[in-house]
């Protein structure tokens, strides 16, 4: 009788281990998922600096025609 109540008690608390590290390991596939989130944005942002850094070296102070050729202006940006 011992042992039976003994190994119900076992099964029990494995049961709760069990969960514990199911609940654990999905949340380290979130913080998985919010890193690669992340890094995305992180790209897309240097995109978008580079961009705008190559934007701002050709627009001071220059103007595209119809063309695409370039002409200095009184402003710069038009």
């Amino acid at each position: 009788a011992d042992l039976a109540k003994e190994t119900a008690v076992l099964s029990k608390q494995t049961a709760q281990w069990q969960k514990t590290a199911d609940n654990s390991q999905e949340k380290l596939k979130e913080i998985g998922d919010v890193q690669n989130w992340a890094e995305m944005i992180e790209r897309d942002l240097l995109v978008i600096e580079e961009t705008l850094r190559m934007v701002d070296d050709k627009g001071v102070g220059q103007r595209e025609d119809a063309n695409g050729c370039t002409r200095p202006g009184a402003n710069g940006w038009y």
